[in-house]
């Protein structure tokens, strides 16, 4: 697992950018802090990959590296994982700030849109479209038919709407938004299956029927009003919800209803 986590502070350096995926029981004895456990060190992490999150900064995909900083896509080739090898960066743009991959492609978000890449040719990402929206921060996942995007309002960001867009990208190279949902103040989001799971800041996590995309917002079901997260990643075993006050894991084979299990709880630093 890598960890980088602040409180709701517009931060966008400090999110959580991966996991390895373990599903565990949970018990009050279970909270601790990640300093004091050795699976949560970066140079503990083996050579495998992990799962992104929707706000990460880098993924891995085709056996490359792919890192995007506020205007650059960065290209490293780690199929030789002791030795990887810088090939080359691809200038997107200002306002860049997270990379999500899907199959073939990637889906960079930024403050203004959404940038879309074939990367069939691992080392020769080719850009495909550009889909523009108001001026907000952009997390973004997506599936065979959407992508679904969160853009909220901020300091940082900029902009003064909190919604939810889906976008139809069964053309990858002619996005086009299909509907628009209006929803607190929206962080990180993942997909399983038909059900969306959005972190909605102080609102809490909540989770959507999402098999009608038309009726997304009419379909909420389940919200956890006490945990402000941040972001989430829905994995083969478990839930991973970035919370303020640390990473909590949740059984959610009833998509429906999520199940406590442990917590990995963050103390702020002076």
């Amino acid at each position: 697992m890598l960890l980088q986590m602040d409180n709701f502070n517009n931060r966008p350096d400090r999110i959580i950018t991966g996991y390895r995926d373990s599903l565990v029981s949970y018990s009050q004895k279970d909270r601790y802090s990640p300093y004091d456990r050795k699976e949560l060190d970066y140079n503990q992490v083996n050579a495998g990959s992990g799962q992104g999150a929707s706000m990460a900064r880098f993924t891995i995909a085709n056996k490359h590296l792919y890192a995007v900083d506020q205007t650059t896509l960065h290209l490293f080739n780690v199929q030789n994982a002791s030795k990887p090898a810088y090939v080359k960066d691809i200038k997107i743009g200002p306002g860049i700030e997270t990379i999500f991959p899907f199959k073939n492609s990637l889906f960079i978000g930024s403050n203004t849109g959404m940038v879309i890449y074939d990367i069939t040719t691992a080392s020769a990402p080719v850009e495909l479209s550009r889909y523009a929206h108001i001026r907000a921060c952009d997390p973004v996942v997506v599936n065979e038919k959407y992508a679904f995007v969160t853009l909220r309002a901020g300091v940082v960001c900029g902009g003064q709407q909190n919604l939810l867009e889906v976008i139809d990208i069964q053309d990858l190279t002619k996005p086009m938004l299909k509907h628009t949902f209006t929803l607190e103040n929206p962080y990180g989001l993942a997909l399983s299956d038909q059900t969306l799971y959005v972190c909605d800041g102080k609102s809490g996590m909540k989770s959507f029927d999402a098999s009608d995309v038309s009726q997304i917002g009419n379909k909420l079901l389940e919200t956890h009003k006490e945990l402000m997260s941040m972001d989430v990643i829905a994995g083969p075993k478990s839930l991973i919800v970035v919370g303020q006050d640390g990473v909590h894991q949740y059984d959610y084979s009833n998509k429906a209803k999520l199940k406590a299990l442990s917590v990995i709880s963050v103390t702020k630093s002076n």
